[in-house]
């Protein structure tokens, strides 16, 4: 199978969790409109690629820079970089791996080069790099997905055939096999990836993490999962970079229906809204209590999982309407600059409950 056949695309990303599918045509949507508002500001410079794997204690160990291309890496990588030349983890103070990784076309595997003090070393394959990482877990096998349907899928991979999403379909084909069939089996857990991180003008990093989701009717709370993301937001944290969560509430709250065909309804359109969110680590307390989902509620893979809630008092209102406005732009850079609006608007379950339409 081949990253640059999109029959042979789908046919991989078919195996994926169905609302994992459709997730991916709304980041690579967001990813799109960030990269155009970092472009048209002076100052910021933004990254995509990131990932963080885990050792066998649970700890942010390995960190990865998968790269689209050559000439990929830029200053807010090396900005990264020096963050995490500094960055400690454990009971005796260990230093972290850092590591690129490219897909390389003549063999036709991903291969990896790591930081060795200030140099980085001759590339490799991947699985051999991964193999010699200290204190990584037990191989295991891929991990199947529970909560698939092709059916529903076909939505999803209609608006992924598009032209305009091209080169992102071949680096989202490469990032999942990097995530599924390697980063996994190889380290023993599953790793997680940061959607993009941000250099400002005055050398501060943001990292920010986009989903499309809605408040539990139940609970009337944003869930955010303990792993990965709550434990990313307090490694991020203790790195001193910015964490800011941004979310799409669709105008349908249903699990059952796929949202990705709710795009092709116009008038829905004005009953999306955007919602964002500066969190630290503070905000989730370790000892906090969590909500506790399984089963057909829990995720793409229908498993059993740890939420923390983000307090209603840290989310601000960005946009009413599916398309950002100028004025929604703007504060999302300043969100990603300084972590405040200023005059901004705050949202309450009840304010995004009266924009359901389902």
């Amino acid at each position: 199978m081949t990253h640059y056949d999109p029959a042979h695309v789908f046919r991989q990303l078919s195996a994926e969790g169905t609302r994992r599918i459709d997730a991916f045509v709304f980041e690579l949507m967001f990813r799109r409109r960030l990269n155009k508002i970092v472009g048209n500001t002076p100052g910021l410079t933004v990254s995509f690629g990131w990932h963080l794997g885990y050792n066998k204690y649970g700890l942010p160990a390995y960190w990865f820079r998968l790269l689209d291309e050559d000439g990929d890496w830029n200053s807010c990588d090396d900005a990264m970089l020096a963050r995490l030349a500094a960055f400690r983890i454990g009971r005796y103070d260990n230093p972290v791996n850092v590591i690129r990784v490219k897909y390389d076309e003549p063999s036709g595997a991903l291969v990896a080069s790591s930081r060795a003090g200030m140099q980085w070393v001759n590339w490799k394959p991947l699985t051999a790099v991964l193999d010699r990482l200290p204190s990584r877990g037990a191989p295991v096998a891929p991990k199947p997905m529970d909560n698939t349907s092709p059916e529903r899928a076909i939505a999803a991979f209609a608006w992924l055939a598009k032209e305009e999403f091209r080169h992102e379909l071949i680096a989202l084909s490469i990032q999942r096999r990097f995530m599924n069939c390697v980063l996994r089996p190889h380290l023993g857990r599953d790793g997680t990836d940061l959607d993009a991180v941000i250099l400002t003008a005055d050398g501060q990093l943001c990292a920010v993490e986009f989903k499309r989701k809605y408040p539990s009717v139940g609970r009337q709370v944003f869930g955010l999962d303990e792993f990965p993301h709550v434990r990313t937001v307090r490694t991020m944290d203790q790195l001193g970079i910015r964490n800011l969560h941004i979310m799409l509430v669709s105008p349908v709250w249903n699990k059952n229906e796929s949202p990705v065909t709710w795009l092709s309804e116009k008038s829905l359109y004005p009953n999306w809204t955007w919602v964002a969110a500066c969190l630290k680590g503070e905000d989730f307390p370790e000892d906090a209590n969590c909500m506790h989902t399984s089963g057909e509620d829990s995720g793409q893979r229908k498993a059993e999982r740890d939420q923390g809630s983000i307090k209603w008092e840290k989310i601000y209102l960005l946009n009413e309407g599916i398309r950002l406005s100028r004025k929604a732009s703007a504060d999302l850079v300043k969100l990603v600059t300084h972590g405040t609006i200023g005059e901004a608007v705050r949202v309450s379950y009840d304010d995004l409950f009266s924009r359901k339409l389902g």
